[in-house]
């Protein structure tokens, strides 16, 4: 795993190698293991190492096959037996130990750019085919590793670190309104193809771009997610076969290393990924254990997330860390929090940062359960569609049999769907502008016809999974992996999902919702013997409390941040408005807390963008 970069000079000059060395001395917080620069004329890579295999000779790039196609990726190629089974009949015994870097480049040699339709996994990289004279870049289906890129006036720039970018002159320091008016709205970016930076673009998930001096970008879309037609197995127990066979390959592509920590709560998602780790045979060769860690809450909110975790743990045989969290605004690593590199909504990211900032001490990969509640909700998108199957297809029939065996009818959660079909959730209604935004701002970023589309966007998907689909497509995924990717972190540790695992995600998505998926049926069934009894028949349970509305009633979020503004907050914020709110927060619902909280942050953060040099992960 790696931190990349790399420049292609328009005007045929050669590169700076003083500029690839800067790239790696700054990136080597995200790759500590070993760093490497490779330019020839006008390109150049560089690469930083983070080893989380034990083969960090083997994985040293930039890298190449032939000396003419150069590759820099951060890289874990998923199902390798399959993609060097088609790979096999050219260069069989190279394959025996090549690495994902290599893996990637063989595919390109045999498909060129359709190489992106035989690999999986979690990736970005970029490739410069010398006799070509273009670069090939892409990032993975899911959008898990970031890819950033500056296309300027006289230069091509990437990086996965967006503030890498950032170090060259020519990349200015000018914000995008859209971006900011995402933030500000929304708390996340919803333009995935944007950052917060005018100059600096994202390459949204599933999507590649090809870039040459002759022809300049160009970016598209090379996967759309598909939905598959839902499942009908004969017996029951294929379900649970197949469940259990795709999520052990899953899991395993996602273990090759000793030094793994499974970030786990009291449900059942991260608690199943926990159970197949510890049965991996590969794993179980080792000498070492897996190790189990939560964060958890005595004081703030009621918080039973702990007892269970470690309940889990106690029965696979895991080690157990546990990390409280109910001090973590007042934790030291909040300053460096604060420099990230652009602004996060609220503390929700500081518990698990916190966190995961204790287990990188000793572990470098953190398996999550992330994926499992949108791929297993069981609601469709289209309300009609619904009663349409209801009383002239089967779902009418598996919900009776699911009444008979059960003894309740099935808990689809309808309502959503209702309201969509009667138009009252659309993105517009669901999370209207915040009453202190500046009016001219907010005139001028509604007047963009792209970005008034996108809030008015209701998508229909004809399917009674559409519900599931429309949650895994949620700009939001996007969000939460760069959040705890090293180049917002600065930590030298990767997060790793095996619920977005794209074959588990195809399967899942095939699954009839009745009894599949409801309350998570599948797993329940699949998990029987394998976590404690309390696990399985644990509801699922949402965090009984916000943490940041008890921490604003404690006074805690307002004197640790102060009440000085940023000057430069008016340009998108009534000062004045939002002023008066933040005197009575007791008059605020605690959904409401982030009317009071985001702009403290993004005020924050606006005090620290400017600061020179940058420091690892943020500014």
């Amino acid at each position: 795993m790696s931190g990349i970069a790399g420049i292609a000079n328009k005007d045929e000059s050669p590169v700076d190698p003083r500029l690839l060395q800067q790239w790696v001395e700054f990136l080597r917080f995200r790759g500590p293991d070993g760093g490497q620069l490779w330019s020839n004329g006008p390109v150049g890579l560089a690469n930083t190492l983070l080893d989380t295999t034990g083969s960090a000779l083997a994985a040293h790039q930039p890298c190449s096959l032939d000396g003419k196609v150069w590759i820099s990726a951060d890289a874990r190629i998923d199902g390798q037996q399959e993609l060097k089974a088609k790979l096999q009949k050219d260069v069989a015994d190279e394959l025996a130990h090549a690495t994902d870097a290599k893996l990637i480049l063989y595919a390109y040699h045999k498909w060129d750019q359709r190489c992106l339709d035989h690999l999986i996994g979690d990736f970005s990289f970029a490739i410069w085919d010398n006799a070509k004279k273009r670069l090939f870049c892409a990032r993975d289906h899911f959008g898990v590793k970031p890819f950033f890129y500056a296309d300027t006036f006289r230069h091509f720039l990437f990086s996965n670190t967006l503030n890498c970018l950032r170090l060259h002159p020519e990349v200015s320091s000018d914000l995008d309104d859209r971006a900011i008016a995402d933030f500000l709205i929304y708390g996340m970016l919803v333009h995935l193809d944007r950052s917060v930076f005018s100059d600096i673009r994202r390459l949204p998930p599933a999507h590649c771009l090809i870039w040459s001096a002759e022809k300049g970008l160009d970016v598209r879309r090379y996967w759309t997610l598909p939905l598959p037609d839902l499942l009908t197995y004969k017996h029951r127990q294929d379900y649970f076969d197949h469940f259990n066979e795709l999520m052990q390959r899953a899991v395993d592509d996602r273990l090759r290393t000793t030094r793994v920590i499974v970030s786990m709560s009291g449900g059942l998602d991260s608690t199943s990924v926990a159970a197949f780790a510890c049965e991996s045979e590969a794993f179980r060769k080792e000498s070492t254990k897996i190790h189990a860690g939560t964060g958890f809450y005595r004081r703030l909110v009621p918080d039973d997330e702990h007892p269970y975790a470690r309940l889990t743990a106690e029965k696979l045989g895991m080690p157990f860390h546990g990390v409280q969290m109910d001090e973590a605004v007042n934790d030291p690593w909040i300053g460096k929090w604060f420099r990230t590199p652009e602004p996060i909504d609220d503390m929700v990211p500081l518990g698990p940062y916190r966190r995961t900032c204790m287990l990188a001490k000793n572990f470098r990969v953190v398996l999550t359960g992330q994926g499992g509640d949108p791929a297993l909700y069981p609601a469709p998108a289209s309300f009609p569609l619904f009663m349409q199957k209801l009383f002239l297809g089967s779902l009418g029939l598996r919900i009776l049999k699911y009444k008979f065996t059960v003894g309740r009818f099935p808990r689809l959660d309808l309502r959503k769907s209702f309201r969509r079909y009667i138009g009252r959730d659309k993105k517009s209604d669901g999370c209207p502008v915040p009453p202190w935004i500046n009016r001219d701002f907010f005139s001028h970023v509604k007047s963009d016809p792209r970005w008034v589309s996108l809030r008015k966007s209701t998508k229909r998907v004809e399917s009674l999974r559409g519900g599931a689909y429309l949650q895994m497509e949620d700009s939001m995924w996007p969000n939460i992996f760069e959040n705890g990717d090293s180049g917002v972190t600065s930590i030298p540790a990767q997060e790793r999902h095996p619920y977005f695992d794209l074959r588990v995600i195809k399967f899942l998505l095939a699954l009839p919702p009745v009894p599949w998926c409801v309350d998570k049926h599948l797993i329940r069934q699949a998990m029987k013997n394998r976590l404690p009894r309390a696990v399985l028949k644990r509801p699922k349970t949402p965090l009984k409390g916000l943490s940041d509305y008890e921490r604003l009633r404690e006074g805690n979020t307002l004197s640790l941040h102060g009440r000085d503004l940023n000057a430069r907050l008016a340009e998108y914020i009534d000062v004045s408005r939002y002023r008066s709110m933040m005197a009575a927060p007791e008059k605020l619902h605690p959904i409401e807390i982030k009317l009071i909280t985001r702009p403290i942050f993004f005020s924050q953060w606006l005090n620290q963008i400017d600061s020179k040099p940058f420091k690892p992960g943020g500014t």
